[in-house]
């Protein structure tokens, strides 16, 4: 007896599927059924029908129009200010260097208004005697002599202070130039009143003017701020001015 080879299987499932077909569902080895496909969502409906389209000459459309062309020609808004960067601080130097200069002035513009004033009190002092104002007019010289040399010589000064505290060779010294420059601003705000105030003293008869350095003579300060007073106002008392008859 020979085997057909058209009917030698592999495995018994695959001649039962040849002789029964394919199982029913439920059974061992059925296929799976098919998966459901759900039905694609309606889209959804407008709420209203579309109208016309917008007619471009009608007033609405106009105004639109107006409103986009100065919204694209006008110019860009201002940016807001970003908070200020505090400015870089100087070198160290310049600082110390600042410092020294206010240190020099203070000294040196006391002996200066001292020295002064002692030989403007010692020329005019009428009932001291001659001795004493001798001894006044020396001192106040020498007092002035001593503002003279800082002047002469405080700027280098100034520079070497500045020198040596930036080296760090004397702490100390660094740390006094630092708090000397500090208050330079309000010194010098101080100085400058000071003298308006002894300027306007000066002006109203209630101090002899060269008594502190920097006052001038009523005709001085009217010349270096170039003001020309009438002529009736600089003749003499008793006297008419030319060409007045």
């Amino acid at each position: 007896m020979t085997t057909d080879p058209a009917l030698d299987y592999d495995s018994d499932e695959a001649a039962e599927k040849d002789l029964f077909g394919d199982p029913l569902p439920g059974m061992p080895n059925a296929p799976a059924p098919p998966e459901a496909q759900t039905p694609p969502e309606p889209a959804p409906k407008p709420r209203r029908a579309p109208g016309p389209p917008p007619d471009p000459n009608s007033k609405r459309q106009q105004k639109l129009k107006r409103a986009q062309e100065r919204a694209r020609t006008a110019p860009a808004p201002p940016r807001k200010p970003t908070a200020n960067k505090p400015a870089a601080a100087p070198p160290p130097e310049e600082i110390y260097y600042a410092g020294a200069q206010t240190i020099i002035g203070w000294v040196a513009e006391p002996c200066a208004a001292g020295g002064m004033g002692m030989l403007v009190a010692a020329a005019k002092a009428r009932n001291m005697g001659a001795r004493r104002r001798q001894t006044m007019a020396r001192q106040g010289l020498a007092l002035t002599l001593d503002a003279a040399t800082l002047a002469l010589y405080g700027d280098d000064l100034a520079q070497g202070a500045a020198e040596m505290a930036a080296s760090g060779a004397v702490p100390w010294a660094a740390r006094v130039l630092e708090r000397a420059a500090a208050i330079s601003p309000y010194a010098t705000f101080g100085k400058v009143a000071a003298m308006i105030v002894l300027q306007a003293m000066v002006n109203h008869g209630l101090l002899p003017a060269n008594l502190v350095p920097g006052t001038l003579e009523p005709e001085a300060l009217l010349e270096a701020a170039e003001i020309e007073l009438p002529a009736f106002v600089t003749a003499p008392s008793g006297e008419e001015p030319a060409g007045e008859g």
